[in-house]
C-alpha cells in the first residue's frame, strides 16, 4: 500500500455525475484516471434534473460553476397537500439550480477529457479482479477502484455490499409543457396514498415532472398512458398544464433503492447512488453525487495513507446521510396517510419561517437535527400564507 497519496491510478465505473466529477477532481489533484462507462453516448436519464443549494454548493466548491452557469436557479418549493392545500416556501438561504442532465453530463465529459481522463465508452467490463494491493479492470491496473455506476452498480456486486430488496416503488417520468403560473419553485404534490409528484421547471416552457409511488397502485390501471392521464386530473397540475396537457415520453423505473452493506474496502470506495439511495427526495440523488466526490477528495488531500482517507471518507458519508435516511423514512410514513399529510401541511401553511425551515431541511440547508429544533422551537412568529 502506498505510503502517501500521491500519483494514484484510479480506476472509475461509472459516467454520471458522481463518476465525471470525481474523474475530473482526480486527475486535477495529480492522479491517473481511467473511466468506463456502459453507454456510447450520454443519454436524458429517469431524473428529477434539480441541485438542492447544498448540490450547488458542492458542485461550485469543485469548480463547475461553468457547467452550470446557463441553468436557471431555484428559490424555494410549493408544497400541496392531499386536501388542496398549497404552502408557497422560499429556501432560507442560497438556490437550487433545474436542469438538463444530459447536457450538464456532456459538458462534464468534454470536461474530463481535455484534462486528459482515459475514457472508455460502450465497451463490456469483463472482468473486476484483486491485483496485488489494487484492481485490475479488463487489464487495467489501478491503486483505487471508485464505484460510481448508480443503483444497479457492477462494483457494488463484485464487493459483496449489494443489499436484497423488497423495494416495491415505482417512478413515472415525463416532460411537459408549462402554460401558466410559471414560478422559479419547484413543487412537490402529496397525493395521500404513499405516492408523490415532482416537479422541477426546466425553463419557461417545459417541466420535469415525476410520480412516485407504489407500483400496487399504478398496477390499477391497464397502462402508463391511461395512468398519467389520471395524475392531469389533479387541480394543481391543472392550474399549470390546463386541461390537455402536452406531455412527451411516459418513462418508468421500477426498484428505485439501493442498499449496501458498506462503502468501502480494500482500496476500493463507492460514490453517489451506488453508496445507497433511499428514496428521491428532490435534488438528493445528483446532490449526493457532487457531495461525494467533494467528501472523498477532501480526504485524499487530507490524510497521507490510502485506508486512513478512505475511512475518513466512510465517517463523513455516513454522518451526513445517516439523519436524512431517517427522515426520509418519516416521510414514506407520513404521505402514506392523508391526514397526517394535511396537518403537516396546516402546521407548516400557519407560520412562513416553519415553511421555510422545513424546505430548509429538504433542500439540505440544514440538517435534520437543526431545522426540526428551529421548526419546533424557533422564535419567529412570521404572518400565514
Amino acid at each position: 500500500m502506498k505510503n502517501k497519496i500521491q500519483d494514484l491510478s484510479v480506476l472509475i465505473v461509472g459516467g454520471g455525475l458522481a463518476g465525471l466529477s470525481c474523474a475530473i477532481r482526480m486527475t486535477q489533484m495529480g492522479h491517473k484516471v481511467t473511466l468506463w462507462d456502459k453507454d456510447k453516448s450520454v443519454k436524458r436519464k429517469v431524473c428529477g434534473e434539480y441541485l438542492s443549494p447544498l448540490g450547488v454548493k458542492c458542485a461550485f466548491e469543485l469548480g463547475h460553476q461553468d457547467v452550470l452557469k446557463d441553468f436557471e436557479p431555484i428559490y424555494g418549493m410549493n408544497l400541496t397537500s392531499p386536501n388542496q392545500a398549497k404552502v408557497e416556501t422560499n429556501f432560507p438561504s442560497g438556490y437550487g439550480i433545474s436542469l438538463n442532465r444530459k447536457a450538464v453530463e456532456e459538458s462534464l465529459w468534454q470536461k474530463a477529457k481535455d484534462l486528459g481522463v482515459s475514457l472508455i465508452r460502450g465497451e463490456m467490463i469483463k472482468e473486476i479482479n484483486t491485483s496485488g494491493e489494487g484492481w485490475n479492470i479488463n487489464g487495467i491496473y489501478g491503486d483505487l477502484l471508485v464505484g460510481a455506476d448508480g443503483r444497479q452498480s457492477l462494483v457494488a456486486k463484485k464487493l459483496g455490499f449489494q443489499k436484497n430488496s423488497n423495494d416495491k416503488k415505482i417512478s413515472i417520468h415525463i416532460y411537459v409543457k408549462r402554460k401558466s403560473d410559471f414560478q422559479r419553485r419547484g413543487e412537490m404534490i402529496v397525493l395521500g396514498n404513499g405516492g408523490y409528484i415532482g416537479i422541477n421547471p426546466i425553463n419557461s416552457s417545459e417541466d420535469n415532472v415525476s410520480w412516485v409511488g407504489d407500483q400496487s397502485v399504478f398496477k390499477k390501471w391497464k397502462n402508463k398512458e391511461s395512468f398519467v392521464q389520471s395524475l392531469f386530473q389533479h387541480p394543481r397540475l391543472k392550474d399549470l398544464y390546463g386541461e390537455e396537457a402536452e406531455y412527451g415520453e411516459i418513462t418508468s423505473v421500477a426498484k428505485i433503492s439501493h442498499r449496501v452493506r458498506d462503502i468501502i474496502t480494500n482500496n476500493a470506495v463507492l460514490i453517489g447512488d451506488a453508496a445507497g439511495f433511499i428514496d428521491p427526495l428532490t435534488g438528493e440523488g445528483m446532490t449526493r453525487a457532487f457531495e461525494c466526490t467533494k467528501i472523498l477528495s477532501d480526504s485524499l488531500k487530507t490524510h497521507t495513507n490510502l485506508r486512513q482517507a478512505l475511512l475518513a471518507y466512510k465517517k463523513t458519508k455516513n454522518s451526513v446521510t445517516k439523519d436524512k435516511n431517517r427522515l426520509n423514512l418519516i416521510f414514506q410514513i407520513v404521505i402514506k396517510s392523508s391526514f397526517i399529510s394535511n396537518l403537516v401541511g396546516y402546521f407548516l401553511a400557519e407560520n412562513n419561517y416553519r415553511a421555510d425551515t422545513f424546505i430548509g431541511i429538504i433542500g439540505n440547508v440544514y440538517s435534520p437535527i437543526t431545522g426540526l429544533g428551529k421548526i419546533l422551537f424557533g422564535s419567529h412568529n412570521r404572518s400565514s400564507i
